[in-house]
């Protein structure tokens, strides 16, 4: 028997999503293969998702894969490769919401103002950020060992033809929702889900535990009690898990099971609500991933559960469909009641029971700000940005799945400056086909609609095998045998992708990008390959469109070739991540190292800044993907240096373009040509900051920060109202950190001055930019000590702004002494006015 010992390195261990890749590769071998838990002695096999879930294996656990039988050898050398190269990289830590918007139902402290609006609330945790108001539905879970009681007794017979007949349509339900799924570009989400529900609905083991409990002979036993026994012990272990993690995963198991019993039974076990308005779904229990999507989402404004975390499959559905969602409210069914009107807050962690004048004032607040924060980054989702100097700049995104395009193009990227091509050739047999890839970049240049598409070639190796091309163990893969080295070894695959690739120019441009390159004759070889499956598609009778080629510049040599290339290339992109390491010979992966892997580092920039200017001096196009190019102290930098083609992931598109457009790229090039000349990153790092904090300064009085003549109930809407305004204006992170340190001061002592004005204040590491905010109203407030205003001055100024505070402070305060004053202000109708009146009295 060979065996292979490891330590377990998924973050949320071997839950569905890692099973799936471990059967998978275990299924391609006849040998019987077996995943040992060591550290809870757990056996499971290694071709069963259910086995392998069962074992329980998390993080750091001990395990051992056990091979014996036919081709045992050759299923340990894979088996070998895998958890060396691989392993580790099939899963990703599921985030949960970050803690901005998600904190434990005790540590969540609520906005002043909601607070002391005192509505009636349950605490729950946030497992889908959001807030939306609607009438409860509640959903009641189902218990199948308690349903069993109300059919009949069966036979075995009877029993194991209803499973079979069960299992096998519903598998065929679930591979016509794949495929249904399959033109979704919108949701990958549901298609992970449902793959790993079918993976599980054909799974050996829960087709084993059901033939086991078909067969007892209990009286009273039939399908659905089958089914429920069945459940029991598959899920027992999870649920008996010390991982919440893998708890949650049985909810898969379950789902599965109701889907089943409800086919053998022709009935709907668990019914879809009716549905016709803005709706809360309620319910003690988790929903299974299948309730959810059977819900219309269009009218689901919000999920409540009793149970459940932030990790499972139903939640992850809810985040994609941008769903609120709170979990974990203890005893929820037996307070909400149906038709109850409710608000499900996703944000500040609570559940609004019953409502007050008050409390809608303050959501109407809420959702007025974060509505105001959408539209201005909506401003910059899909427009074509320029520079403060009117230089025309292309903020693109990178993607790995074709299936990613609609929803990046939506979130405003320019193009696609980095289609990375590894998913399509890993994890599988044998290579995509030359028609499988055409569809995917065909569907990708479509989607895009005229707009830049660059698809790299094939970059794998040592570091990224494949097994099928069988690579050989390297002691340094990233300088090894990878990319362009190994394409004409593999030159069947790679003139397949080429031909791809030119075919989809009839839909529009296509940019080819080789990676890896070297030297001059890389760059002829592959001008040559695409020359001749040109000429053959032509001359096949393919329509063929514009293609450009282009390389990856992430070799430092790559610099010194442009001139001899320009015969050759169209464009280059910079690989900051690669270049960076290859520059500084240092493993950005290695933690002993990682600080000489610094891409603000002045001998970098410099380089960087060379291979820009040596690009566009021979009249080749250059774009930046990786890290640098979203890092907001590298952007400016690299504006100077000459880039105007930006590409990064599709969640930093928005406000790359709100800060690049803000920028002034004269400005940018003196900065650059400063920093070089400095000693270290840090020090680069600090210039920028300085650069930055001094070119967007915003202007103490501004009328964005003024409202004239408002209606406003009470202090506390007062106070909101401004701080929300400052957020929205980017003056400050927070409004509600802006408005409790506002409030502290108000417990010290009332800010209302007499005359009907008070001017609520603070200094705090909040404060962002010293401001004057200004809100006159219509009818008198209750502010405190007796005293009602209707003239509200907010300053609102950072830590080192204290002597900024007391001058404007001292000086408005002791103008507001004039009656003459006071009525200017308040008589005033438009924000300018009042800017004017009070530049007056700070300029005097």
């Amino acid at each position: 028997m060979n065996n292979i010992e490891f330590i377990c390195p998924l973050p949320n261990g071997v839950h569905a999503r890692p099973a799936k890749e471990i059967e998978l590769r275990a299924s391609q071998f006849v040998a019987d293969i077996k995943l040992v838990n060591k550290t809870k002695n757990k056996v499971a096999n290694a071709k069963s998702v259910l086995s392998l879930i069962s074992a329980d294996i998390l993080l750091n656990d001990e395990c051992c894969l056990e091979f014996s039988g036919v081709d045992t050898e050759s299923a340990h050398a894979f088996f070998t490769k895998f958890i060396a190269d691989e392993l580790a990289g099939i899963d990703e830590k599921i985030e949960s919401i970050s803690h901005t918007k998600i904190n434990s139902k005790q540590a969540q402290v609520l906005p002043v103002f909601l607070e002391q609006s005192a509505p009636k609330l349950l605490r729950g945790t946030v497992a889908s950020a959001g807030i939306n108001a609607g009438k409860a539905v509640m959903i009641k879970p189902v218990d199948l060992l308690t349903l069993a009681s109300n059919y009949s007794t069966e036979s075995f017979n009877e029993i194991q033809t209803k499973l079979d007949l069960g299992l096998k349509t519903l598998a065929e339900r679930l591979q016509n929702q794949l495929t249904s799924a399959e033109g979704d570009t919108d949701n990958n989400e549901t298609r992970n889900i449902v793959e790993a529900h079918l993976k599980i609905a054909q799974d050996r083991e829960l087709a084993v535990a059901l033939s086991k409990h078909a067969q007892t002979m209990a009286n009273g036993n039939n399908t659905m009690r089958t089914i429920a026994l069945a459940y029991r012990d598959i899920c027992g272990p999870l649920e008996a898990s010390s991982s919440k993690y893998l708890r949650e995963r049985a909810l898969d198991i379950k789902d599965i099971c109701l889907q089943l019993a409800s086919i053998c039974y022709g009935v709907e076990l668990v019914t879809t609500p009716k549905i016709d308005s803005d709706t809360i779904i309620v319910s003690q229990a988790l929903l299974t991933p299948s309730q959810l999507l059977a819900l219309p989402k269009e009218s689901i404004k919000g999920l409540v559960m009793g149970e459940g975390g932030t990790t499972s499959h139903t939640i992850i559905l809810a985040r994609s469909f941008a769903i609120p969602t709170l979990v974990g409210i203890e005893s929820l069914t037996d307070i909400v009641v149906a038709n109850q009107d409710l608000v499900v807050d996703a944000i500040h962690g609570v559940l609004i029971l019953e409502s007050n004048p008050q409390t809608e004032t303050f959501y109407r607040l809420e959702q007025d700000k974060l509505a105001r924060i959408e539209a201005k980054n909506a401003k910059f989702k899909h427009t074509t940005v320029t520079t403060e100097d009117n230089q025309r700049l292309d903020v693109l995104a990178n993607i790995v799945t074709s299936e990613e395009i609609v929803g990046t193009l939506n979130v405003g990227a320019d193009g696609i400056g980095l289609f990375r091509t590894e998913m399509l050739f890993c994890e599988r047999a044998v290579p995509p086909s030359e028609e499988e890839q055409f569809q995917h970049y065909v569907s990708v240049i479509k989607a895009s609609v005229g707009k830049k598409v660059v698809i790299r070639t094939l970059d794998i190796g040592g570091d990224k095998p494949c097994d099928y091309m069988g690579f050989p163990k390297e002691e340094n893969p990233f300088l090894g045998y990878r990319a362009i080295r190994m394409y004409p070894e593999y030159l069947s695959i790679i003139e397949s992708q080429f031909r791809a690739l030119v075919r989809a120019s009839c839909a529009g441009e296509v940019s080819i990008m080789v990676p890896m390159i070297a030297n001059l004759n890389e760059i002829r070889w592959c001008h040559e390959l695409l020359a001749k499956v040109t000429s053959d598609l032509i001359q096949e009778g393919y329509t063929i469109g514009c293609v450009k080629l282009g390389v990856m510049a992430e070799v430092p040599s790559v610099v010194y070739l442009l001139k001899q290339a320009s015969d050759y290339i169209d464009f280059i992109s910079i690989g900051s991540n690669d270049l960076t390491q290859y520059f500084f010979a240092c493993d950005r992966g290695n933690q002993a190292i990682a600080h000489l892997y610094d891409h603000l580092n002045p001998a970098f920039l410099a380089f960087v800044r060379d291979i820009i200017t040596r690009a566009q001096q021979v009249g080749i196009a250059v774009s930046l993907c990786g890290e640098m190019a979203a890092d907001e102290k590298a952007q400016p930098l690299l504006l100077g240096a000459g880039l105007r083609q930006f590409s990064m992931a599709a969640s930093k598109v928005a406000s790359s373009k709100r800060r690049l457009s803000k920028l002034n790229t004269g400005q940018c090039k003196t900065l650059l040509n400063n920093v070089v000349d400095l000693e270290s990153g840090t020090q680069v790092a600090s210039a920028v900051e300085m650069f930055l904090n001094k070119r967007q300064a915003l202007p103490t009085l501004d009328t964005d920060l003024v409202f004239t003549q408002r209606d406003v109930s009470s202090k506390a809407e007062a106070i909101k109202l401004l701080t929300d305004n400052l957020e929205v204006n980017e003056r400050v992170p927070s409004a509600q950190m802006v408005e409790q340190a506002i409030w502290d001061r108000e417990a010290v002592f009332s800010t209302a001055l007499g005359f009907s004005v008070a001017i609520p204040h603070c200094k705090s590491s909040h404060v962002m930019h010293n401001s004057v905010s200004v809100l006159t109203l219509n009818e008198k407030i209750a502010w405190g000590d007796d005293v009602d205003v209707d003239l509200i001055i907010m300053l609102t100024v950072t830590d080192e702004g204290k002597d900024t505070h007391m001058k404007v402070f001292s000086k408005i305060a002791r103008k507001l002494m004039h009656e003459e004053f006071r009525q200017s202000l308040k008589q005033a109708t438009e924000p300018s006015q009042i800017i004017e009146i009070l530049t007056n009295v700070l300029d005097a």
